[in-house]
């Protein structure tokens, strides 16, 4: 009898599996690093805490230095879409956080691509604010649901902002 997970026998060809970052991060904060997390809003409708300091102080008590809202890079990335929008240089503005709709336009839609607002992630800017911030040294996770985000954070445009997801 197999269990509800698939051996390797059982995927099929080419089947994407997901390489967990968990050990990495424990090992970051077990060997001292500065470590913090960079949490999307999604996780108040998945957790089941009462108030969001609890959220932050788990995290904390886990090893994590600090732990941030990636709302916080949200602000910076509508600022550039502001200005995108004042400064009237793009005809058409494709404007998305998503790294996958980015994905599938820079890889089956390539004539868009100058359409493709150049303006990163909620995660990528959170990511380059909180080196800016504390030090290129630190270790920034982000903790969401979006899967999509671990190729993005690995993505050699970004250097490097992203240590984990």
């Amino acid at each position: 009898m197999h269990s509800l997970r698939p051996l390797p026998e059982d995927l099929p060809q080419s089947a994407k599996t997901l390489k967990s970052d968990l050990d990495m991060v424990k090992g970051l904060i077990r060997e001292g690093h500065r470590v913090v997390a960079s949490i999307a809003p999604a996780y108040m409708g998945l957790l089941k805490y009462k108030t969001i300091g609890q959220v932050r102080c788990a995290l904390m008590r886990l090893g994590f230095e600090d732990v941030r809202e990636t709302s916080e890079g949200a602000a910076f990335v509508t600022a550039e879409y502001a200005k995108l929008l004042k400064e009237r240089r793009m005809e058409n503005i494709i404007t998305t956080c998503c790294p996958s709709v980015n994905d599938l336009v820079e890889i089956y839609y390539p004539q868009l691509i100058p359409s493709l607002a150049p303006v990163v992630s909620p995660m990528i800017a959170h990511g380059k604010l909180l080196k800016e911030e504390l030090g290129r040294e630190v270790k920034v996770v982000f903790l969401g649901p979006c899967i999509a985000k671990k190729k993005e954070s690995r993505d050699s445009r970004h250097d490097e902002c992203i240590d984990a997801v």
